[in-house]
């Protein structure tokens, strides 16, 4: 520093009083470096000056409280710049998102159409080929009826054609008669009344095995001679003609019963396949009309499906990009669009939940223990998401199944004398269960349980000192406590025999395991009786 040029001790004090009024105006007009350059200055003059020094501890205090706000207006411009960076980002994605949907939505709209278009040529196509089925299936009908008509057609006309015989065969009697009538008369007038008339020829009757059947009756003039010369050729001749009229009468009334009845027959069998058909169309048409139902039931529920699923990928996404006043509201607005209620919501936020907290679980029980941090983690979650105690002891289990890691929150207690059989238990179940302890002797067990009450209790039957039974019973009497009594119990013997098997059952036991059983069914048993248990 230069020394300050030799000054009176008035001329000195006059410029150190006017350089602080120069800082004094500097600190005014906020130009604080100006304003410590001139504190300098009067440091060349007065180093011990206090007004300087307090000039400069304002001065200073002023740099940082300056400094600070700049930072703080800095720090909250460049939040704010994030945010809307962040906010800006966060929107393309949603409309990305968006957009997205919307042309998922339009190519499975567009696949619902034409699976409806498909549906509905399939329909049409399916009706086409039942209604020609149908117009076969009545056809056949139709030709069936239609056989089965000209048989009883067939059968009327040849009864018909009978009873015309008959008529005819009787008229024809009858007339042959007449004739024999008159030609005697003729003859007796012919010969003089001298003579006595002929016996008229008898009247042959006619087949048994023929029913007369009432027919129109043919009235038939009596045949008075016109005169007493008539020659016989000539009466053969008129009753003849007369036979023939007859015949032919008779065969035309039959005719014209047998039309009228076939074409009866013919309308009675047309009305039954009109009938049939309209019940089969009926019928195609109800089949029609649920298949139809039934499709469009399928396809709306995939599509809320879809929605749905929509719907919880958007919430998984935005939970992590959009603070929460935002995403309350976005959410309200896609379940608008997305026709989501208020209680599916509710179920979709509960299984992003839980969904979450298994992933977490899993995450945490991946390396087979779990550390202080991630049960502190994990506890957070809990209360975060509402999941309760019992509902965490459950998805622990669940994960820890899933990860192949042994269950620790059963207790199992396998009471026998026998040393192998306790190894071999031991190592069948250690691979599924944490807590497994193995004792040789009642005495052991109770010490055991006294201090943890075990899940579940194998116990061999024959022991010495206590056995199996005797056990079970001082169990259920409650010398052992209350607790004790509501744990499953399974009886392990060598005795296979159905009494043995029938006093556990008396006794009721859960479960009773005929030695030797293998490591199946010994997993299954443990398993069931757990089960029971949780229930």
């Amino acid at each position: 520093m230069a020394e300050p040029p030799k000054l009176d001790e008035k001329e000195r004090q006059a410029r150190v009083s006017a350089l602080l009024h120069g800082v004094e105006d500097a600190i005014k007009k906020g130009e604080l470096e100006d304003a410590l350059d001139k504190i300098r200055k009067v440091y060349k003059y007065d180093i011990k000056n206090m007004y300087a020094r307090a000039f400069e501890e304002r001065i200073l205090v002023m740099i940082v409280q300056r400094g600070e706000k700049e930072l703080k207006v800095k720090y909250e411009q460049q939040h704010s710049k994030l945010r809307e960076e962040v906010d800006r980002k966060a929107q393309i994605e949603i409309n990305r998102k968006l957009k997205e949907y919307h042309r998922q939505w339009e190519e499975e709209t567009a696949k619902r159409e034409e699976k409806e278009r498909q549906a509905k040529e399939l329909e049409s196509k399916a009706r086409k080929a039942s209604l020609d089925e149908q117009k076969v299936e009545d056809e056949r009908e139709y030709n069936a009826l239609k056989y089965e008509n000209r048989d009883r057609i067939e059968q009327w006309e040849k009864k018909m054609k009978l009873e015309i015989q008959t008529a005819v065969e009787k008229e024809r009697i009858r007339l042959d008669n007449e004739l024999a009538e008159r030609l005697a008369a003729m003859s007796v007038r012919q010969s003089g009344p001298a003579q006595a008339p002929a016996a008229p020829a008898p009247v042959p009757a006619g087949p048994p095995s023929v029913v007369p059947v009432p027919t129109a009756t043919v009235s038939v003039p009596a045949v008075v001679p016109e005169s007493p010369i008539e020659s016989k050729e000539q009466i053969e001749a008129e009753y003849t003609v007369k036979l023939l009229q007859t015949k032919e009468q008779m065969e035309q009334e039959a005719m014209a019963r047998v039309e009228a009845e076939r074409l009866k027959l013919h309308e009675e069998a047309l009305e039954k396949v009109r009938q049939e058909y309209a019940s089969t169309q009926s019928e195609l048409q109800r089949q029609f009309e649920q298949e139809k139902n039934y499709l469009i039931e399928g396809e709306r529920a995939k599509a809320k499906e879809r929605l749905v699923e929509a719907y919880r990928t958007f919430i998984i996404l935005l939970d992590v990009s959009i603070p929460r006043e935002h995403l309350d509201a976005l959410l309200l607005s896609l379940r608008g669009i997305l026709g989501i209620s208020e209680e599916e919501h509710t179920e979709i936020i509960r299984s992003v939940q839980v969904n979450s907290y298994i992933d977490t679980l899993r995450a945490s029980w991946q390396k087979g223990k779990i550390t202080s941090d991630e049960k502190e983690l994990l506890a957070h979650l809990c209360d975060l998401y509402q999941i309760s105690p019992e509902e965490h002891d459950r998805l622990t289990k669940q994960v820890k199944r899933q990860l192949g890691l042994p269950d620790e929150s059963a207790r199992i207690l396998a009471i026998d004398d026998s040393k192998d059989l306790l190894v071999f238990i031991d190592y069948v179940l250690k691979k599924n269960y944490a807590n497994i302890r193995t004792v040789e002797s009642v005495k052991l067990a109770v010490e055991t349980f006294k201090q943890e009450m075990p899940s579940l209790i194998l116990c061999d039957v024959m022991m010495p000192e206590i056995g199996g039974f005797a056990f079970y019973n001082q169990i259920q009497k409650g010398e052992y406590g209350e607790e004790i009594k509501k744990v499953p119990f399974v009886f392990m013997s060598g005795c296979s025999d159905e009494y043995m098997k029938k006093i556990a059952d008396d006794l009721g036991v859960n479960k009773y395991l005929a030695k030797p059983f293998s490591k199946e069914t010994l997993e299954k048993t443990i398993k069931e009786m757990l089960t029971i248990e949780a229930g």
